[in-house]
Order: structure tokens, then sequence, then C-alpha cells
């Protein structure tokens, strides 16, 4: 588990908030923390978020392809329902 230690906003929450996309919930990708819970040799290591939550079993992702991913999830922006 991570604490956040500092977040900000990019362009893609700004153009979001301009109704650029249907969004409507928090928006949120851009973080940087630190962790204190969980495998030790994570203890105390810097961490940054990720916009794009990838699988890790398909085909791309256990190639190394994770930019490929054709299961992923976005944090901080989430589709509509």
């Amino acid at each position: 588990m991570a604490r956040v230690l500092r977040t900000g906003i990019c362009n893609t929450d700004l153009e979001l908030l301009r109704g650029y996309y249907p969004y409507k919930d928090i928006l949120g990708h851009e973080f940087v923390g630190v962790f204190e819970k969980g495998s030790e040799q994570l203890i105390n290591k810097r961490v940054v978020g990720e916009i794009n939550a990838v699988c890790g079993y398909c085909r791309f992702c256990r190639s190394g392809k994770t930019t490929h991913c054709g299961n992923f999830t976005l944090l901080g922006i989430c589709q509509p329902q």
C-alpha cells in the first residue's frame, strides 16, 4: 500500500472538464507516493501512478507489450455507465 505524497492535473483532466468526453466521476491519475505496506523490497520506495491498468493475462501482456492490452481499464478516467 502506498501513501500519496503529491497529486497533479494534466491537460486530459482540463479537456474533460470542458466537455471533451461524457465523464462524470472524480478525475485523477497524476500522483506520486511512497510504499508503506507490502513486500519488504518496496517499503519506502517512491512510486508514480500509471493511467493504464492492464490485465496481465492476455497475449500482449504475457509478451511484455502491455500498451496493447485489450482488457485494460483507466485509472481516474472511467467509461460512462
